[in-house]
């Protein structure tokens, strides 16, 4: 090798080290960047949801302090009645109806004369209603379903920490074709402060 090109080699070797050095050096320079950018939006995301809870709470409070309604309790009764009512009123044909019926009885403990159990929810009869007077349940003769869709909750009145509800709920139904209707149903009860859900009454609007 001649010391021109031991030069050249070694002007080579040179820029190829140059070269690797800026490229690790940019990439950590690079990496640095994401990692900071990462960091400030991590932190945004974080002081954006502070902000959001705390105006969350400010708008409770001031609903609890103007007018008596403490809008978390009416969240956590509405969890606690819609469980109520959804079992009330999703059901397919006379078994699913009775064991729906049967849960709020036993789970629930609503009384088997309660206006809900023996006005709304009535025991399934079977009647003569089949070819030659043959028993049918009355619920499967006639195709009868429910469907529960959606609740929306008013506090109409709130003494002594017991919260009093008119609740509208969206319910459907479908028939033997498969031709869907909508129905309405008005729930009004009560829930105290241990989460008791008592004198509940269901009429179709």
């Amino acid at each position: 090798m001649t010391k021109k090109d031991k030069v050249l080699w070694t002007v080579s070797i040179g820029v190829m080290l140059l070269g690797i050095v800026t490229f690790v050096v940019t990439g950590m320079q690079r990496s640095a960047a994401l990692a900071s950018q990462q960091s400030e939006i991590a932190t945004l995301t974080q002081q954006k949801q502070e902000a959001s809870d705390k105006r969350a709470s400010e708008v409770n409070t001031v609903t609890k302090n103007s007018f008596g309604l403490d809008v978390s309790r009416v969240a956590t009764d509405d969890r606690l009645a819609s469980q109520i009512i959804k079992t009330a009123t999703t059901w397919s044909d006379s078994e699913s109806y009775t064991n729906a019926r049967n849960t709020l009885r036993d789970d629930y403990k609503i009384s088997e004369d309660s206006y809900l159990l023996t006005t709304f929810m009535p025991k399934s009869e079977n009647m003569p209603l089949g070819q030659g007077g043959k028993m049918i349940n009355t619920i499967d003769a006639y195709g009868l379903n429910m469907t529960y869709v959606k609740m929306h909750s008013y506090v109409v009145n709130i003494d002594n920490g017991v919260y009093s509800y008119f609740t509208v709920v969206d319910v459907l139904s479908k028939d033997v074709q498969g031709h869907s209707g909508e129905g309405t149903i008005i729930f009004t009860y009560d829930v105290d402060a241990n989460g008791t859900v008592s004198n509940m009454v269901a009429n179709n609007s």
